[in-house]
């Protein structure tokens, strides 16, 4: 890692080869407790190792720049041979936008450039690489640190704010949806003058090397370590899930996590970029309650059932309108009648958005729950657009253009 201090890079760093703590082997961590995780297809690394010419093999970045530039950087490194290309491509569409009269583009995560680098493997793998400023800690990092695992509607105010303007520009200006908005994905920037929070997480691993489970000489797994917090507003990031308006669509796709899945999702219908106003629904639920709205798991909680996640949504919601039972067939004939009554596939729990969010803390819940309303709707067209919801009453509240309630 480069210095930040000077104009020239600094002499490598000799990192210290005890006083850590190996993991057993028996324990899984990090990417291992991740679904179809393999061995051969993650990147052989270990921080004692430097990237150089040798081990790139192709990109669109100066390698010299990067080796040689006196700043931090985050490197993300995909999986193997993975031909994944949609956040590069989302990445151009980003840079192409036009970001007159719209500062949404400062609240998205800038990509320095991207390589291909070899897999040190026998099968002949290679890794795209992504080269991004570096951030600090994500909204799910700050509520594991924050409890009740909570945030204030005051405190979230002006970080809905940046996550709505940061969407809009994606839907209004680069022809972007997201489909992939979660509370991992916004992470805080770091202000001008906050860089030392890098050096002393880089300084952390001299003096309490992280616990890592070695794997062989060339493959070693770290535990994670926190960036400290920031006190900037968080970016949006991650467009691995990204598609453009002209390529999204398609009933039926594997988008958005399980448990923020949208209605027209889940019944495989056609969908479009209201999808992600249903997904700021979800991250700001999760924000100020530390769980998502919807469960939607079988009793044990092992598999993720469609049947449980429609009746959640039809005890907060209502009945969905026949327009909407419409536009999917087998969907619909597996849990609704013909008259768009529930089949009772599954009960439909007691509940109500007042009683899930009774600890909510701040001033004004009534207006947060209309504000809320307006998302968690079952035909997406009835979702406002981001723009629309940054000038929603109870969000411009404290603004002081006498807009509130």
């Amino acid at each position: 890692m480069a210095s930040s201090s000077g104009l020239l890079p600094s002499e490598p760093r000799t990192l210290p080869s005890t006083g850590f703590q190996v993991v057993d082997a028996s324990e899984t961590i990090e990417e291992e407790t991740l679904p179809g995780y393999h061995l051969r297809k993650y990147y052989q690394y270990a921080l004692e190792r430097s990237l150089t010419k040798d081990t790139v093999l192709s990109g669109n970045l100066d390698m010299a720049q990067l080796l040689l530039d006196s700043r931090y950087v985050a490197l993300k490194l995909y999986v193997a041979n993975l031909n994944n290309t949609r956040e590069l491509k989302a990445y151009e569409c980003l840079d192409a936008a036009d970001e007159k009269d719209h500062p949404g583009k400062t609240l998205i995560r800038k990509l320095l450039g991207s390589f291909q680098v070899d897999g040190h493997s026998s099968n002949g793998s290679s890794h795209l690489c992504l080269v991004h400023e570096p951030l600090g800690p994500s909204l799910e990092e700050i509520l594991d640190l924050m409890p009740p695992y909570s945030f204030h509607l005051g405190f979230l105010k002006p970080v809905l704010r940046n996550i709505l303007i940061a969407v809009d520009f994606l839907h209004a200006r680069a022809g972007l949806i997201h489909t992939d908005l979660q509370i991992t994905n916004f992470i805080c920037d770091v202000r001008s003058g906050d860089e030392t929070i890098f050096a002393k997480f880089e300084n952390a691993e001299f003096t309490q090397p992280t616990r890592r489970k070695i794997i062989s000489e060339e493959h070693i797994i770290y535990t994670s370590r926190r960036v400290s917090l920031s006190k900037a507003l968080p970016l949006l990031c991650d467009f691995g899930e990204a598609r453009l308006f002209s390529e999204a669509g398609t009933p039926g796709e594997d988008i958005m996590p399980n448990v923020y899945k949208a209605p027209e999702v889940i019944m495989q219908m056609e969908w479009d970029y209201k999808v992600d106003v249903w997904n700021v629904a979800m991250v700001v639920w999760h924000s100020l309650t530390g769980r998502p709205l919807f469960n939607g798991r079988s009793a044990d909680g092992k598999i993720q059932d469609d049947r449980i996640h429609m009746a959640e949504m039809v005890a907060l919601m209502g009945p969905p309108p026949l327009r909407f039972l419409e536009r999917s067939t087998r969907m619909t004939r597996a849990l609704w009648n013909e008259d768009g009554s529930w089949k009772n596939v599954a009960p439909i729990p007691d509940i109500t958005l007042e009683k899930l969010g009774a600890d909510i803390n701040g001033y004004d819940k009534a207006g947060f729950f209309l504000f809320f309303r307006r998302m968690l709707r079952w035909l997406p067209e009835d979702r406002p657009t981001c723009e629309e919801l940054v000038y929603d009453p109870w969000l411009m509240r404290e603004l002081g253009l006498g807009l509130g309630r």
